[in-house]
């Protein structure tokens, strides 16, 4: 039967090996992003804050630290960044805060809601002084090159 073949197909990883598929699995600009914003935020936290270790804190505590810090953050020259900027920021944050506690979700937890709002009112507001440049779109695709592209996967 099929159970004397079982271990011909069977090797054995080793703990390094397993931690190394584990780690392999983020992108490493997302693990640079995430340093990047991980270290912005408790800089952030403990500076202005003057919290210690912000992962320690309840939801709440953690929420309105975030809402003033989505309202404080500017780049070196003094202009607020970019919308994506804003976006990897709260991603990078989440997996600060995820590595520390599995409690703790920054885009959906209630506790969250108002910083949520804050981050998006100034997105808003960006948009509507013109600080957030308009999405640059492609030239739209000509009916000759629907053609040669709906023959081409005919």
């Amino acid at each position: 039967g099929m159970s004397e073949n079982v271990s011909e197909n069977i090797s054995t990883s080793s703990k390094d090996e397993r931690d190394k598929l584990i780690s392999g699995r983020t992108p490493k600009k997302t693990v640079i992003a995430t340093d990047f914003w991980s270290k912005s935020f408790v800089k952030y936290s403990s500076d202005v804050k003057a919290v210690a270790e912000i992962a320690t804190l309840s939801k709440s505590s953690i929420a309105d630290v975030l809402e003033c810090y989505y309202a404080d953050i500017r780049k070196k020259d003094g202009g607020m960044y970019s919308k994506n900027s804003y976006f990897a920021a709260r991603a990078g944050i989440q997996r600060h805060l995820s590595a520390a506690r599995e409690d703790v979700n920054i885009f959906t937890d209630p506790e969250f809601r108002r910083c949520n709002q804050v981050l998006d009112g100034l997105l808003k507001d960006k948009k509507r002084l013109g600080l957030e440049p308009a999405v640059k779109h492609k030239d739209a695709i000509a009916d000759g090159d629907w053609d040669k592209i709906s023959d081409y996967f005919a």
